[in-house]
C-alpha cells in the first residue's frame, strides 16, 4: 500500500524545484538529485510537483487548462510560484500528478483550516469566553466553539493557549491532532505537530493538562514545566521543559546551550527555502535571545560567534559551512 505523503514533505519538493530553476550553477540540481535518493518518499513528492513545475518552465504548458496557465504567468517571484503551484495542485489541474498526491495527504484539511498563517508570522485569537491562542509559523488551525465548548484541531505547526481566567464566562476546550486529545485543566500550555504529522509535543507553562492518544497507555496529566512527545510509532517521552519554548511569542528565538543543528532546524522553521548544516559544524552550541524579524541577521551573527561561514547557494538555499575547508 502506497501511504500518503505529509504537506511538509511537499513543502520540501516544491522548494528544492524553485532553487533547481533559480541557479544556474548546477549545484541545486546535483543536490536536489541527492535528496530525491534519500528515500522513495522524496522521489514521489518531487514527480508530484515536477509536473506542476514543467509548466513554469513552459515545457508542456499547451496541456494545462487556460485557468492554471494564467496563474502560473501571474506568478511572479518565489513566493508567487509557490503559491501557483499549490493553487494548481488544489484545484486538481493535474489529477494525475502532484494533485492526485496533494488530495491525499492532510494537506487538505490544513489549507483549508480556519485560520493559517505563513512561515515567519504570528497571530493571536481571542475566543468569546476571554481564552487566547496565539499561532507559532507556518500554522493551521480550526476551532469549533458549540455549547459543549470549544474544540481547536491542529492541522500542522504550534500554538500557545492560555485559557480564559473567568470562572463566569469560562468554557470547557479541548485541543486536538492526529496524535491525541488535550484537555486543559485551567492553564498556559503549548501544542506543537512535530516534523512527522502524527506526533505531537505538549509543553505545560501553568497548572495541568490532561492527555490521551497514541502510543499513551492509559490518560496523562502533565503539571507546569513539563513536555511530552507522543504519537504512532514512538515511545512516549516525558521530560522537564528545557529553555524558554514561548519566547516566538515575543518575536524571539531563545536557546540554552543548544547544539548548531538543533537551533538551524528552528531557525528554519521561521524562513523560506532549506538550511543545511555540515556536520562538521553541529557540534557547536549556542546561547542567547535571537530577534526572529530578521533570520538573515542571526545567520550573520552565528559567523562571528562561531568558527562558521554562510554559504548563499540562492535565496532558498543556505549552507552553513566550517570556516576554513
Amino acid at each position: 500500500m502506497v501511504l500518503p505523503l505529509n504537506e511538509k514533505l511537499l513543502d520540501q519538493a516544491i522548494d528544492w524545484l524553485l532553487r533547481v530553476n533559480d541557479d544556474a550553477t548546477g549545484m541545486a540540481e546535483s543536490a536536489c538529485r541527492r535528496w530525491r535518493a534519500e528515500h522513495p518518499d522524496h522521489e514521489r513528492a518531487w514527480q508530484g510537483v515536477a509536473s506542476v513545475g514543467a509548466h513554469l518552465r513552459g515545457h508542456t504548458a499547451s496541456l494545462a487548462p487556460r485557468a492554471a496557465v494564467r496563474v502560473l504567468h501571474q506568478a511572479g517571484g518565489g513566493h508567487g510560484r509557490r503559491t501557483a503551484i499549490k493553487t494548481l495542485m488544489l484545484g486538481g489541474a493535474f489529477a494525475l500528478g502532484a494533485g492526485a498526491i496533494w488530495h491525499g495527504t492532510q494537506a487538505w484539511p490544513a489549507w483549508n483550516a480556519v485560520y493559517r498563517i505563513a512561515k515567519g508570522e504570528t497571530r493571536e485569537i481571542m475566543l468569546a469566553d476571554g481564552a487566547s491562542i496565539w499561532l507559532n509559523t507556518d500554522t493551521a488551525l480550526d476551532v469549533d466553539t458549540t455549547a459543549a465548548g470549544h474544540e481547536l484541531v491542529l492541522r500542522r505547526g504550534e500554538i500557545l493557549v492560555q485559557t480564559a481566567r473567568d470562572p463566569a464566562r469560562k468554557q470547557a476546550m479541548q485541543v486536538r491532532t492526529a496524535a491525541g486529545l488535550m484537555q486543559p485543566l485551567g492553564t498556559r500550555f503549548m501544542v506543537r505537530v512535530l516534523d512527522d504529522e502524527r506526533w505531537t509535543r505538549l509543553s505545560v507553562l501553568e497548572e495541568r493538562v490532561r492527555v490521551t492518544g497514541a502510543g499513551l497507555p492509559r490518560a496523562m496529566e502533565l503539571l507546569a514545566g513539563q513536555q511530552l512527545e507522543f504519537g504512532a510509532g514512538i515511545t512516549p517521552r516525558r521530560q522537564p521543559i528545557q529553555g524558554d519554548p514561548a519566547a516566538w511569542q515575543q518575536g524571539m528565538l531563545a536557546a540554552s546551550r543548544m547544539r548548531l543543528d538543533q537551533f538551524l532546524a528552528e531557525l528554519a522553521r521561521y524562513r523560506s527555502g532549506i538550511i543545511q548544516c555540515d556536520p562538521a559544524v553541529a557540534h557547536h552550541t549556542v546561547t542567547g535571545a535571537f530577534p526572529l524579524n530578521d533570520t538573515d541577521r542571526i545567520l550573520a551573527a552565528l559567523a562571528q560567534d562561531l568558527p562558521l561561514r554562510i554559504q548563499r547557494v540562492s535565496r532558498y538555499w543556505i549552507r552553513v559551512m566550517p570556516e576554513k575547508l
